[in-house]
């Protein structure tokens, strides 16, 4: 996300927790996290990108030279040597793919977790305020 992003979501926050502003300050813990785990996250799925095309070529490349020579494979009789080797490549390709793919979800979890407990925390800041700050029906509006 950009950071005019981030001030629209500040700005909206703002406006929803209009009775409630202690909780804004709760955000910003929030936006400096949420942009660190995605600068870590962007470096290590940039380089599992990278790999995961290099482990495809072969795979393309591979698959190519056997459908060009079919005729001289089946005359020597040596498909199960072009087969293993084309298991063997994929395989590679496919563990790239499985890291890549644990990466987004690594991601996903984490931004969830922090979102969660943000939302946990605020929630409770909220509740254990006295009702003379904050009326205990904005805190419901405000977590609705």
């Amino acid at each position: 996300m950009t950071i005019a992003m981030y001030i629209t979501v500040l700005a909206i926050f703002i406006v929803v927790c209009q009775n409630s502003w202690p909780t804004v300050f709760l955000l910003i813990p929030l936006i400096w996290l949420n942009i660190w785990y995605r600068g870590y996250y962007l470096a290590s799925s940039r380089e599992l990108t990278r790999l995961d095309s290099i482990t495809k070529a072969p795979v393309i490349h591979h698959f190519s030279e056997n459908i060009s020579g079919v005729m001289t494979i089946h005359s020597w009789k040596i498909q199960n040597m072009f087969s293993k080797e084309n298991v063997k490549r994929v395989n590679a390709n496919l563990r790239m793919d499985f890291h890549n793919n644990g990466s987004n979800e690594w991601l996903g979890f984490r931004l969830e977790m922090l979102g969660s407990l943000i939302l946990c925390i605020s929630t409770l800041f909220m509740i254990l305020l006295p009702s003379s700050i904050i009326k205990p029906e904005n805190v419901g509006l405000t977590l609705s």
